[in-house]
């Protein structure tokens, strides 16, 4: 696995030196994870709501189990049946309990919510900094090249290993099997 790993850190290197040289095509895929992370974030948020409804419609089940169950105890005390009023106590406080339990839910499910809802125009407006910043690039003039400094004139006798136009051709070889592999991916 060896030579696989290297090759996949000579592409991971490749790419950063290409992006870093392309500050626009960085932009742009910082603007796609942008968009990408706010249809995620507008899906929580849809289903929050869709929890909360769901909370609420079960609290409101509970609550009338609850009153259900407190009139039962007050029947069975009226009937002087302490057996019934103690066991329909029982059941009210057990009741009470998962309600408890619930509303906590609720809580935290409306604070997620909003969480959710308050990131996203924070992602808009860090997604419309980042379309700014791709806008001045397309309108900003290309940077001419920087010339690369001259080498002095080469000796006629080289060595393969020392021959700067050999190793010229060999980067360019190796940038060229580099996007051969890059298309097939």
């Amino acid at each position: 696995m060896g030579v696989f790993e290297e090759v996949g850190q000579f592409l991971e290197t490749r790419l950063e030196e290409f992006l870093k040289q392309n500050p626009q095509l960085e932009l742009q895929v910082l603007l796609d994870q942008l968009q990408s992370q706010e249809q995620e974030t507008r899906r929580l948020v849809l289903a929050l709501e869709k929890q909360q409804a769901q909370e609420e419609a079960e609290l409101l089940t509970l609550a009338q189990d609850i009153q259900l169950w407190h009139g039962r105890v007050e029947k069975a005390r009226n009937a002087q049946r302490p057996d019934l009023a103690g066991a329909a106590q029982e059941r009210e406080a057990q009741l009470l309990g998962q309600g408890n339990q619930l509303w906590s839910r609720r809580l935290q499910t409306l604070e997620r919510l909003k969480q959710a809802q308050d990131l996203i125009p924070q992602i808009q407006r860090r997604r419309r900094e980042v379309q700014q910043q791709i806008d001045s690039l397309k309108q900003a003039p290309p940077q001419p090249a920087q010339p690369k400094a001259k080498t002095p004139a080469p000796e006629p006798n080289y060595t393969r290993g020392a021959d700067p136009l050999d190793a010229e051709f060999q980067r360019w070889e190796l940038e060229d099997e580099l996007n051969r592999l890059k298309r097939n991916l």
